[in-house]
């Protein structure tokens, strides 16, 4: 029987201080007494149960009485108007940097107090958990993300191998980035050129909700040229404040972070906001690995775009170290036994050029490099790379990966130990090892104090474990960078590509 026009507003008052202290937003109170029309401490009576799932037929069909529809504001309390009702979602690709780049952005969302799943070529993570190892940075694994209960800020790695396959795996973004656009996989699934290569990546660019933001690159012209496919708004990045586009962009009365006075900054509206000192920045190894200084430009662009304020900004990015705990296998300086490790993922010409701008910036010494060529790339594409490679190194171990996608077993080495010797490496300073451990080790065992050995590798929680068994045998772990590396996780399947 309903009577809840009858209840006297004292035991309203005792019901909701009830639900309160028991620390339920709704609840279910039962009370025996006389009658609600009169306080119950007056008349007396109990209070006999607290159901934290109370039913509500009752209230929807009461026997006698008016019906009460507590359903709309049970629903409206959980959902109020206006409220968001949709995960945010960053979505970004490019040739290189995706997966630093995802990183960063997922610590800065973190430190302003999202809870975040991001996908990477390394894996799924939900709140820094891994959940499943491999690249996961197609479509399957963003919807992994997006249907977590837990997640509520997604980060989405989106590679041009799953976007050719299934899409996107989500409809529109908030923030759609696009870091770069360089010669990689052509030949590949129909592409065969660049340009459509760049028409594959600005998908991420279009597919922006309303009011939404594209970040995209001013210091890559095909990155420019996508700005016809834009239809929200739109920020450029760019490391030269006098870049043109930038100038024209801004005075237009739109958004750019660029680089100024040794600062990645803000400018909008004919202001200049600092945000952090490039030097302050670990990621950019002071300011030498350029790169990442670009990945630190776009991050900063898309939450900036998200609504984050410059000081969250700052202190996530002077939080975020370059190590395998925070970026496996993306930039890992280290020192074992008094040798300097390089550990990074690089495996196209784009990124070995510009790793190796770095390499020399860390000073003159003996260098080796441990690295393998994926074996569905044209071979002019490793003729390239070993042309990057061989004026900076004075030797060189290479490998082969397990999968060599349709080559012979020992036909890559050879393409590499050709090429390397072409481009004027000595062919005594080049050695063959074909599984990828061995040739971390043997590498090792060349090395002296004060040499630096680059090892490239796309098995990057293997390559940080293999490095911290040597560091255990060397009796040191160097400056602790190798320190948690060994985080356990799930199996998982590739489905991204580049």
């Amino acid at each position: 029987m309903d009577v809840t026009d009858r209840v006297h507003k004292a035991n309203r008052f005792m019901a909701e201080r009830i639900a309160s202290i028991v620390g339920l937003d709704i609840a279910g109170i039962d009370v025996i007494a006389p009658t609600l029309e009169q306080p119950v401490k007056k008349v007396g009576g109990a209070v006999i149960e607290v159901d934290a799932a109370p039913g509500l037929r009752m209230h929807l069909a009461p026997a006698h009485g008016t019906p009460r529809n507590v359903a709309r504001p049970i629903v409206e309390m959980l959902f109020p108007p206006g409220a968001p009702h949709d995960i945010a979602i960053v979505a970004v690709t490019g040739t290189n940097g995706k997966t630093t780049t995802v990183r960063l952005i997922a610590h800065i969302m973190e430190h302003a107090g999202y809870s975040v799943g991001m996908t990477t070529t390394d894996g799924i993570y939900v709140r820094g958990n891994l959940i499943a190892e491999g690249d996961m940075s197609g479509p399957y694994s963003a919807q992994v993300v997006l249907r977590d209960p837990l997640v509520d800020c997604a980060v989405l790695e989106t590679a041009r191998g799953g976007i050719l396959r299934s899409g996107l795996g989500y409809n529109t973004a908030d923030v759609g980035v696009v870091l770069n656009v360089q010669p990689d996989h052509l030949g590949m699934q129909n592409i065969r050129d660049i340009g459509e290569l760049a028409k594959v990546k600005a998908v991420v660019a279009e597919a922006v909700r309303e009011g939404g933001t594209t970040v995209l690159n001013a210091d890559d012209p095909m990155c420019v040229e996508m700005t016809e496919y834009c239809r929200e708004h739109i920020v450029f990045f760019s490391l030269r404040s006098s870049n043109p586009v930038v100038l024209d962009h801004v005075d237009r009365g739109h958004t750019a972070l660029i680089c100024e006075q040794g600062y990645i900054a803000v400018l909008e509206n004919e202001h200049l906001i600092p945000v952090a000192r490039i030097e302050d920045i670990p990621l950019t190894l002071g300011g030498r690995a350029e790169f990442n200084v670009q990945n630190a430009l776009a991050a900063t662009a898309a939450a900036y775009a998200r609504g984050i304020g410059v000081d969250e900004i700052r202190r996530a990015l002077v939080s975020f170290l370059p190590s395998p705990l925070q970026t496996p296998g993306r930039l890992n300086l280290m020192n074992i036994g008094g040798v300097d490790y390089l550990l990074d993922y690089a495996h196209n010409a784009h990124a070995y050029r510009n790793l190796m701008t770095l390499v020399r910036r860390l000073g003159e010494r003996r260098r080796i490099i441990v690295f393998d060529v994926v074996g569905d790339r044209r071979d002019e594409d490793y003729e390239e790379v070993c042309g990057v490679l061989a004026p900076v190194f004075d030797a060189a171990v290479v490998y082969e990966a397990e999968d060599l996608r349709g080559r012979a077993p020992g036909a890559l080495m050879d393409l590499q130990v050709r090429y390397l010797t072409a481009a004027g490496l000595d062919a005594a300073a080049i050695e063959r090892v074909p599984v990828e451990q061995d040739a971390i080790q043997r590498a090792s065992e060349l090395a002296q104090p004060g040499d630096l050995v680059c090892c490239m590798t796309g098995r990057v929680h293997e390559a940080i474990q293999w490095l911290r068994t040597f560091a255990e045998q060397a009796g040191t772990l160097g400056d602790g960078a190798l320190a948690g590396a060994g985080a356990a996780s799930e199996a998982g399947t590739p489905e991204g590509g580049a």
